[in-house]
């Protein structure tokens, strides 16, 4: 009998030993270091507000969470943000200004949370406001000459469009598409300088555009137009050396000479293909600004 009641105690003790070493089902799952979410609208549209969300597992004084915020796989913006000392919880605002894919990343000294992310939808049209207001100041970021930031779409944003077309290859004409803006707000679509140094204009024939260039960037791009093939614009590169305000005789509109008769300068009309007698013409509103910003002995580029 004493050798069975060893027996069954040392197999209740194994048993016993056993519960406590082997966790329950109902044990919590650890924490993980940092959690983030994002609250709002998904497909996110463009000017909403979104909130970006988490919280620090190791809460306490001193330990800021960066978070990064990234579009189309390129770095946006950076921010830094103050968690709740007690319960870990950060927040911050995002406003929708890019397309088309957001990815967002918290970090804490050693600690990143999962990447969240959320699509963008396109707007169908600019209209009015806010939208039209970013839709211009895209233009004006990607180097297309607009005369402020309006907030609707008027002339400058048409002729701004019309530059835009010529640069990407498509139809030559004022209208809004689906596709420019979604280009605009990828950060993408400017005119890319085939020269880099120092301020200069550069002309290209083949896209009937000319624009105005300033450390390495292109600053202001506008429609043109140059001479047909019977009186083409001559190539090359050239030196300003002459500039003519107001009208002239052949209603030449601030003209700013480079060589011989060659001139830029406003003009009505300013088609969409070769139209001039070898001059490069551009739209009469924006003429006394390029004429201001054109100097005596700046470089010309015109090629193909």
């Amino acid at each position: 009998m004493k050798g069975r009641g060893l027996i069954r105690f040392a197999l209740v003790s194994l048993a016993f030993g056993m519960m406590l070493v082997v966790p329950t089902a109902a044990s919590a799952a650890p924490q993980p270091p940092i959690t983030l979410s994002v609250k709002g609208k998904k497909p996110a549209g463009v000017l909403e507000r979104m909130l970006v969300h988490g919280r620090l597992a190791d809460p306490g004084p001193n330990k800021m969470v960066t978070i990064r915020v990234r579009n189309e796989g390129h770095p946006l913006f950076t921010k830094k943000v103050d968690p709740n000392n007690a319960t870990g919880d950060f927040r911050m605002p995002l406003r929708i200004t890019r397309c088309c894919r957001y990815v967002i990343v918290a970090e804490q000294g050693d600690f990143h949370s999962g990447p969240v992310e959320f699509r963008v939808r396109v707007p169908n049209g600019v209209g009015r406001g806010g939208r039209a207001k970013l839709f211009n100041k895209l233009l004006k970021k990607e180097g297309y000459h607009v005369a402020g930031t309006p907030k609707r779409k008027n002339w400058a944003t048409d002729l701004a469009i019309l530059a835009f077309r010529k640069v990407n290859g498509m139809a030559r004409n004022t209208r809004f598409s689906k596709k420019i803006f979604k280009k605009l707000l990828q950060g993408r679509g400017g005119f890319k300088p085939k020269h880099k140094r120092g301020r200069h204009v550069e002309v290209d024939l083949s896209r009937q555009v000319m624009s105005l260039i300033a450390s390495g960037e292109a600053q202001h791009t506008s429609h043109a137009s140059t001479g047909t093939s019977a009186t083409p614009t001559i190539r090359g590169k050239f030196r300003f050396y002459l500039r003519q305000p107001g009208y002239n005789s052949k209603a030449m509109y601030y003209s700013v000479y480079f060589r011989g008769g060659y001139a830029t300068h406003g003009y009505d009309p300013v088609p969409t293909y070769p139209a001039s007698h070898g001059c490069v013409r551009n739209p009469i509103p924006f003429s006394r600004f390029i004429y201001g910003w054109v100097q005596i002995g700046m470089p010309i580029y015109v090629y193909l």
